[in-house]
């Protein structure tokens, strides 16, 4: 079966999988030759090293454009709720030990919606008024004996 190069896509056949194949010109020659010679193109003949205003092909406005969506969406050091700012790693580093210090401590951990149920139950001293209020409710009503 065909498959590409690494680093320039260029068609390779495997004589023994596809040596019944019609040998194509086109996709097996010349289509290979254009890969090689538009990245030949890039280079000096002479000193073999990239020339002017190729060192960097790609476009990096659409790189600053990604990271400038990241930092929107994320934020950016001075932001983030850290004593450390001036390097994103420390600043990482410093909430997973914060992290690792808050679910070592021994404190129970509820979520909010437990602390409203348990908050919303009776204490004792909602208890005893209500006994209270029953009481002399019940002690109002009953007849005179």
């Amino acid at each position: 079966m065909a498959s590409n190069t690494e680093r320039l896509g260029l068609l390779k056949k495997d004589p023994i999988l596809d040596g019944a194949d019609t040998f194509n010109i086109e996709t097996m020659l010349n289509e290979n030759w254009n890969k090689i010679d538009k990245l030949t193109a890039l280079i000096d003949p002479v000193t073999g090293k990239l020339l002017p205003g190729q060192e960097n092909p790609v476009d990096v406005s659409d790189i600053q454009t990604k990271l400038d969506n990241i930092e929107t969406s994320v934020g950016n050091l001075t932001g983030l709720e850290t004593v450390e700012k001036t390097n994103l790693v420390a600043a990482i580093n410093e909430i997973r030990r914060a992290l690792a210090t808050h679910s070592a401590d021994e404190a129970l951990h509820v979520q909010a919606a437990e602390r409203d149920k348990w908050n919303a139950k009776a204490t004792p001293e909602d208890v005893r008024i209500g006994i209270e209020q029953s009481t002399y409710s019940i002690t109002k009503s009953a007849p005179d004996a």
